[in-house]
């Protein structure tokens, strides 16, 4: 991002292009939306209240989805896909509050895509 924002003016083409492919590996990647998550959060330009911040704090913590979710590491899976589908309502929730700047919807969207992923892992 930070390249195309340099070359936008000599080459807006090529600044266009490599915005849209660093848009294509964050929306196949969870991990680096993730990172860009927890650094919106982390220098200030998002604001979470502090039960908010503990969560996504454990989300994108990497641990097994139990933890993830808040959970003991020996919860059911049953147990882990409820906590899941919860987390992913409220994580929607804030990202359709109409007065969420779009970075604030960003980060509740990578919130609710890891919770999704933890959902889809014990659907099976």
């Amino acid at each position: 991002r930070s390249i195309a924002r340099t070359i936008r003016g000599l080459d807006p083409v090529a600044a266009s292009d490599i915005e849209r492919r660093v848009e294509q590996i964050e929306a196949t990647t969870i991990q680096f939306a993730q990172v860009r998550a927890a650094h919106l959060v982390g220098c200030g330009a998002v604001v979470l209240n502090d039960a908010e911040r503990a969560e996504l704090d454990r989300l994108l913590s990497g641990q097994e989805p139990a933890v993830l979710v808040g959970l003991d590491a020996t919860a059911s899976g049953a147990d882990v896909k409820a906590a899941a589908l919860a987390g992913i309502g409220r994580w929607r929730m804030l990202a359709a509050d109409p007065l969420a700047d779009p970075v604030t919807v960003e980060v509740c969207d990578v919130a609710t895509r890891t919770l999704e992923h933890v959902y889809a892992a014990h659907s099976t």
